[in-house]
């Protein structure tokens, strides 16, 4: 389908969880300093924690339950290769793919079309508190370490520039190195090389594909 693509991101998502989700374990926590709003610092009060929140073991299934139901219950089914992935159909007879989002934790990567997809992503919306939402149309956003644009024929520009700037770092050989080039890589060196192939190998495979044979190649050197 031709349609319009977002990118969006729930703040402090672990806590809009469902609650109770700890089958019957329950979690209780005492004030931050400073206390609470309206109750004398010092005052002894026990809190009990009855969503999700950062740090617990329970909080990314917890947060996933939460979503899948969600969108299940807006009417996306399960893709059925990819689990981070859901799809929106068109009812009736003449069935065709009008939705879908992209879940990557907290982060959203979705597009669709026509009224039902409408319908349920306004409800989307309203279900949780999102920190940013943002039409790839308007402009170039991050999402899952690469730079997405989408155009307006709806393609998308898919770079990786920003991510290898970030993760690749140039390996500094020592003074009189290149005197020696037949001589195999120090450790040092050889540790370099793996993070740079590493970042490389990713990037390839995720906005490139066709340099992955090289830097399969590259990676086929070490320790030369």
């Amino acid at each position: 389908f031709r349609g319009e693509a977002f990118v969006a991101d729930v703040r402090s998502a672990f806590t809009q969880s469902q609650k109770n989700q700890r089958q019957g374990r329950r979690l209780f926590a005492t004030p931050p300093p400073g206390g609470r709003p309206g109750i004398p610092e010092g005052t002894p009060v026990l809190i009990e924690v009855l969503g999700e929140i950062y740090g617990l073991i329970s909080g990314p299934p917890g947060w996933r339950k939460t979503v899948l139901t969600d969108v299940k219950d807006l009417g996306f089914k399960n893709h059925p290769l990819a689990p981070c992935v859901v799809l929106m159909y068109t009812d009736g007879k003449d069935v065709q793919l009008c939705g879908v989002i992209v879940i990557e934790t907290d982060d959203f990567l979705m597009g669709g079309i026509g009224d039902k997809w409408d319908k349920a992503i306004s409800t989307f919306r309203r279900r949780y508190q999102f920190g940013s939402w943002h039409s790839l149309m308007q402009g170039a956003r991050e999402y899952g370490g690469r730079t997405l644009l989408q155009l307006k024929d709806f393609g998308f520009h898919v770079t990786m520039t920003r991510y290898l700037k970030m993760k690749a770092r140039e390996i500094v050989l020592n003074r009189g190195r290149g005197k020696t080039p037949q001589e195999d890589a120090t450790p040092g060196e050889v540790t370099g090389m793996r993070g740079l192939v590493g970042s490389l190998s990713w990037s390839v495979r995720e906005g490139m594909p066709w340099g992955a044979g090289d830097a399969s190649l590259l990676a086929g050197t070490l320790p030369q």
